[in-house]
């Protein structure tokens, strides 16, 4: 079974990742969570959010779009 990290690797298509073993593991990648985040930050950045959500979505990875308050009351205008 392809864990999160690898499937989302392979969107990103960031070897350097996958060819870590210090990330194989969860437990080894729990421990260093503050060195992966901001690798991880930098690829979710460079994406369109939705182009990101239909990438993660199609290797079953679960997202999604987190909305400020001033999207959720644009959002809830109109649909009224």
């Amino acid at each position: 079974m392809i864990h999160n990290l690898k499937k989302f690797c392979l969107i990103v298509d960031k070897d350097k990742i996958l060819s870590s073993e210090k990330y194989n593991k969860n437990a080894d990648r729990v421990k260093i969570k503050d060195e992966l985040k901001p690798i991880i930050e930098k690829y979710i950045l460079s994406w369109k959010s939705k182009n990101l959500i239909k990438a993660l979505d199609k290797y079953k990875i679960p997202a999604a779009i987190v909305l400020d308050l001033k999207e959720v009351l644009s959002r809830n205008k109109q649909t009224n």
